[in-house]
């Protein structure tokens, strides 16, 4: 209730200006009105008693021939009490004339106040009505724009949480082609590894086989040698023992004895041990073909046994003893395989067999 008393005193027209001064400046003029009525009556009145104390006679006689006779005064007095009544009543007439006037120009003011007074009402209503429209119009854009800002930031958001999940799913593609492709390389480099170490256990196997049919065959040689040799020695002697007895004698017993002493001394010296520095000059050429990376700060230990043919060629290797690293045992045996022959010692012969010790430092 009191929202809307105070609504409507809010956009009631406002109240019209100068209503006191209109009645103010109306009692004046009604007042000057009365006071000229008044006075015009007071001096159409004093003038009868003064017509008649200011009598002024004329004695001088007339064209007939006689003096004008008391009765031209009172016609006179009678002319002028008539024109004193007409001029009041002119007076009367011009006064209520103008008050008629007057009366009408307030009247009409009071027409034109009441013309503008509804006109401005009906301003003010349609001021009001403009502005109560303007204001709906203006709440109505309001909330358009409300909902349209909910709207886009509704739209945003979705869009948002969209690309966010294309993201996340774009994340989890890449994250498992990384893990497909990790687990792929992880898959081939054991495969390799696997293929690596089956070769090289193929190789192993056959460089082992291939060194024990070379020893197999070297022992075999060495046996028919030292066969050859035992029966080539024995019949030496029996013919030594035979001319020995046949001769009977010192002399050429003991020069034949002495010769072949001496062959014997010979026969030993090109059958014994390789010199000192030859495992050495061995390892200088075998140790350029090591191939090792795995230096785990150590100093790992391989003693090989190497066997030769009588040109050098390595008929076969064999760990006699281990580092306890396959890994460096493996790569001696790879270096020495690469070597393929072994130098020849001072006296121009190749010792086999023949341990060789290798030392990472």
């Amino acid at each position: 209730m009191l929202d809307t008393t105070a609504l409507r005193d809010e956009f009631a027209p406002p109240r019209p200006r100068g209503v006191g001064k209109s009645v103010a400046l109306a009692l004046l003029v009604h007042v000057g009105l009365v006071g000229l009525l008044a006075l015009g009556v007071n001096w159409k009145s004093d003038p009868q008693t003064a017509v008649y104390d200011a009598e002024i006679w004329d004695m001088t006689p007339s064209q007939e021939g006689g003096p004008k006779g008391p009765a031209a005064p009172a016609r006179e007095a009678e002319t002028r009490n008539e024109a004193n009544t007409a001029n009041a009543d002119e007076a009367i007439r011009v006064a209520r004339e103008q008050q008629a006037r007057e009366a009408a120009q307030q009247a009409a003011a009071q027409r034109q106040q009441r013309e503008a007074k509804r006109r401005q009402l009906a301003e003010d209503k349609q001021q009001q009505a403009q502005e109560r429209e303007r204001a709906a119009q203006q709440r109505a854009e309001q909330t358009r724009q409300a909902r349209e800002q909910e709207a886009e930031i509704a739209l945003r958001k979705r869009e948002a949480e969209k690309q966010k999940q294309l993201q996340a799913e774009r994340q989890a593609r890449e994250q498992a082609a990384k893990d497909k492709a990790r687990e792929q390389q992880e898959a081939r480099a054991k495969a390799q590894q696997d293929a690596k170490a089956a070769a090289e256990a193929k190789a192993d196997a056959a460089a082992r086989s291939k060194a024990e049919a070379a020893a197999k065959a070297q022992a075999a040689k060495e046996a028919a040698a030292k066969r050859d040799a035992d029966a080539a020695r024995k019949a030496q002697l029996d013919r030594m023992r035979a001319l020995a007895g046949s001769a009977g004698g010192g002399d050429g017993a003991g020069a034949s004895g002495g010769k072949g002493t001496t062959g014997s001394g010979k026969d030993a010296k090109s059958r014994g041990g390789p010199s000192s520095g030859y495992a050495a000059k061995v390892r200088a050429k075998v140790r350029p073909n090591i191939t090792y990376n795995d230096d785990e700060g150590d100093s790992p230990r391989t003693d090989v046994e190497v066997r030769a043919a009588p040109d050098g060629t390595i008929t076969a290797r064999r760990i006699i003893r281990s580092s306890g690293n396959r890994s460096w045992d493996q790569a001696v045996l790879r270096a020495i395989d690469k070597t393929d022959t072994l130098p020849k010692d001072i006296d121009g012969s190749v010792p086999s067999p023949i341990v060789i010790e290798f030392r990472l430092r």
